[in-house]
């Protein structure tokens, strides 16, 4: 009876602080909220701003506000023709959720960019020619990261990160770049002498002009991909940042957990050295736990596994 005591502008507010992922749940809870959820736009713009702050940028890359809330809270990879129905991570740099296989087949590496394409451009001018399109970072084993430009700042240790581009992209800003040049002139033998000596000027005044064509090509493009991935960048550090909120008290049972199995075993089992009772599978898998921060009834089920471990 609640939905009929509270009224639709509560309701649509209280839809608002849910997470992203709610709003495809509450479509099929009842009528009402399959037609707020439907017809109301603005449910997915206040819900965004509940989630991730104001400062949380609108729908880029001419996103609809509701695809861009699938991309926040959604699941399965938006590649055409994929039934992976699992993939959740977003590709901020392209507005698309890709499973892994989707996303490795789409992908090159900066440095075998560089060396495929050198040849006839040369290896400064791809370089440039990258500036102009979305790059994204993975690690050494394919592990996608978020987008950083000062990599000196990741602590010691950390994987190194390497920037990759997508195949297509690449292929197209190369060819942008190639259609900036005239094909070379052919004499019309239609043409009178005078017609042909027009369109012989024409050409070289198209020609006069490339280089300076070139050079503004390249500057709108990389100040278009600039604030692009400045956008990227915030969008990506205000995921991170709730997604640490949302995970803190998990992380703080599992260090609950993890002193209080650490405490008993030191006074339970003091002939075990500590550092055996953290290693042990059962201690790992207990510790994985994130609903409580232990019990003493847990520690009780988790002693005699320790002291089986320690035995073999």
């Amino acid at each position: 009876q609640a939905k009929y005591r509270i009224g639709q502008d509560l309701w649509m507010r209280i839809l608002e602080f849910t997470p992203p992922s709610f709003l495809k749940k509450a479509r099929v809870l009842n009528k009402e909220f399959k037609g707020w959820v439907d017809n109301f736009n603005s449910i997915y713009v206040n819900q965004r701003k509940e989630n991730y702050g104001q400062d949380m940028p609108p729908a880029p890359n001419g996103l609809t506000d509701r695809q861009y809330n699938d991309l926040l809270g959604g699941k399965g990879c938006l590649e055409l023709g994929c039934t992976d129905k699992l993939a959740s991570r977003t590709h901020w740099s392209w507005a698309q959720r890709w499973c892994w296989d989707c996303w490795k087949a789409k992908i090159e590496r900066e440095d075998r960019v560089l060396k495929l394409n050198h040849t006839p451009h040369g290896r400064n001018l791809v370089a440039k020619l990258l500036e102009c399109i979305p790059v994204g970072m993975h690690d050494s084993f394919l592990k996608p990261h978020d987008f950083i430009e000062d990599l000196e700042s990741r602590p010691r240790g950390a994987p190194r990160l390497y920037r990759y581009y997508l195949k297509e992209d690449v292929q197209n800003v190369i060819d942008k770049y190639d259609a900036l040049t005239p094909a070379p002139f052919v004499e019309d033998p239609t043409q009178t002498p005078e017609e042909r000596n027009r369109a012989r000027a024409a050409w070289q005044e198209e020609m006069d002009k490339l280089d300076d064509k070139k050079t503004k090509f390249l500057e709108d493009g990389k100040k278009a991909n600039d604030k692009h991935m400045e956008t990227v960048q915030k969008i990506e550090s205000l995921v991170k940042k709730r997604r640490d909120l949302v995970a803190q008290p998990y992380n703080n049972n599992r260090q609950a957990r993890r002193e209080l199995f650490t405490r008993r075993a030191r006074e339970d089992l003091p002939h075990i050295p500590t550092s055996f009772v953290e290693s042990t599978k059962a201690y790992k898998a207990a510790t994985r736990i994130f609903r409580d921060g232990g019990t003493e009834r847990g520690w009780q089920t988790l002693r005699p596994k320790i002291e089986k471990e320690f035995e073999k």
